[in-house]
């Protein structure tokens, strides 16, 4: 089924509300879309009727929404205009979506009284609500956390620690091709010959510099430690000063198995497991710059 091509999603107290314009342009031609998977009977959203809508009320001001909303509208607009969303029994594109959001972000200009745009977003948009993950409609909400480094293009003395591409010789070999049982395994190393070995650990990287004049530097961090917690977060920003802010991504590791640098500090009598923190461990790092790479080395994934 497909709906009026002014669309919209915003978390509103655990609803769904996707906007439908009372007059909106001429729909493009229909597109068949594949049927969804469900994996779950709970996973989805049912649209409410009119008499079921909440009274919504946001304790937060306006601005920062049409700020969410603006970020909201440019991610819809980067991507393919005919990339589909599937929503309960409908099925909008992302440029339905991005046309919406621009309606909505018009509507927060014109009208910043929350009564006023609250009235107009019950009688312009659809509602749907999430049926929950279990039989008691159990709602779950995560965030997730991306560090913020200071970062240089180019090296000096402050700006030191190699931020690196991933290295064209790392291969990853899904298991599960090979067989069913490795579903969801795989490994990761290098070709050499006719065989496959281990990649390089993180004290061959970082302290033997292997991939030193290789070109694969992206950027330059001034503390190996915030390295280490983007490679551990999977993603993050890079700070290169006047604004200059650009998003980088997991893509990839040597294969090697994953260990709590932390931990060790704990089990090794460094730091006392009651007394530990990350402020404390970064305090133990920073007061022993000879020991620290021998002790990041302890986690050999890089």
């Amino acid at each position: 089924m497909k709906r009026s091509p002014f669309v919209n999603i915003v978390l509103i107290s655990s609803l769904f509300v996707i906007g439908c314009v009372t007059a909106p342009p001429k729909p493009g031609p229909l597109v068949a879309v594949p049927t969804p998977v469900v994996w779950s009977r709970y996973a989805a959203l049912v649209p409410l009727r009119p008499e079921e809508i909440p009274a919504f009320e946001d304790d937060v001001d306006t601005a920062s929404l049409h700020a969410a909303v603006l970020a909201s509208l440019a991610y819809y607009q980067n991507l393919p205009d005919d990339q589909h969303f599937v929503l309960g029994p409908d099925t909008y594109t992302a440029h339905d979506l991005a046309a919406s959001m621009g309606f909505l972000s018009t509507l927060l200009e014109n009208s910043p009284d929350p009564k006023e745009w609250l009235s107009i977003l019950k009688s312009t948009f659809t509602v749907y609500q999430s049926v929950g993950v279990d039989p008691e409609k159990t709602i779950v909400f995560s965030s997730y956390y991306e560090p913020l480094i200071a970062a240089r293009s180019t090296p000096d003395k402050t700006y030191r620690f190699p931020l690196y591409a991933r290295p064209p010789d790392l291969v990853d070999v899904d298991l599960s091709l090979f067989d069913p049982a490795y579903q969801g395994m795989h490994v990761s190393g290098r070709q050499e010959g006719r065989r496959l070995l281990p990649y390089p650990t993180r004290a061959d990287i970082d302290g033997r510099k292997i991939l030193q004049n290789a070109g694969l530097e992206i950027a330059w961090a001034k503390n190996p430690m915030d390295v280490l917690d983007l490679q551990i977060e999977g993603s993050g920003w890079l700070d290169f000063g006047k604004d200059d802010l650009r998003r980088v991504r997991y893509d990839g590791d040597n294969g090697r198995r994953y260990k709590s640098v932390g931990q060790y500090l704990i089990t090794t009598g460094r730091i006392p497991a009651k007394k530990f923190s990350r402020q404390a461990y970064l305090r133990y790092m920073k007061r022993h710059p000879k020991e620290r790479q021998r002790l990041l080395n302890v986690n050999e994934r890089y």
